[in-house]
């Protein structure tokens, strides 16, 4: 089960394993606030829905890189891997996520890092949880989630283990800018309301 099951988190191949670096890249200086309150989004609704039970619409958001063309339209998986990957969470259900980190290097190639809540921290014990990468994707300006391997090692991470915790820390200061932004962009939104009743 686990040898397609970790095909949860393999989806774009690595073809700049030795260039990866912890500072800004050039690709991550021309992106803005947007594509990581995009991207944020895309993770958290991704997990809102595993956590929620829905998974079938969860398989159904993921993506995997163009085989042919790295730049080229990334390609929805199969019913079989979305199954393999299914079964992962049926037998690993969680209830809750928080993103540890994101780093951009190219369009075709992220990382996002996920610690998912399986237990509950109570009674003197530790939250428990277990960690997911995925390697998210910009085509023509949207983001869609690959995965990424993380059971047998076929696809280490990008970021190195020891720039993970630095990595974290300013996705946290970040996070909190962000969350400003977008609070100061819709605080003054009002949706819409219903209509009257008729009588």
């Amino acid at each position: 089960m686990f040898a397609l099951a970790a095909l949860f988190f393999v989806g774009c191949k690595d073809k700049m394993q030795d260039s990866v670096q912890s500072n800004l890249t050039q690709y991550e200086q021309g992106l803005t606030a947007d594509d990581s309150i995009q991207l944020v989004a895309v993770v958290d609704n991704f997990f809102a829905l595993i956590e929620n039970d829905q998974l079938d619409l969860a398989m159904a958001s993921l993506y995997k890189a163009n085989s042919k063309d790295p730049y080229g339209e990334p390609q929805p998986l199969t019913n079989e891997e979305m199954q393999e990957i299914r079964k992962v969470f049926e037998v690993f259900p969680i209830f809750g996520h928080r993103i540890d980190y994101i780093k951009f290097f190219e369009s075709y190639l992220n990382e996002v890092k996920v610690s998912a809540i399986f237990r509950e921290a109570k009674d003197g014990m530790p939250e428990g949880t277990t960690t997911y990468y995925l390697r998210p994707i910009n085509y023509v300006g949207q983001w869609v989630l690959c995965p990424m391997n993380t059971w047998t090692g076929d696809d280490e991470p990008l970021v190195r283990d020891e720039d993970k915790d630095s990595l974290t820390e300013k996705f946290q200061r970040d996070k909190q800018h962000l969350d400003s932004v977008v609070y100061e962009a819709t605080k003054d939104f009002v949706g819409p309301t219903a209509a009257p009743a008729d009588n």
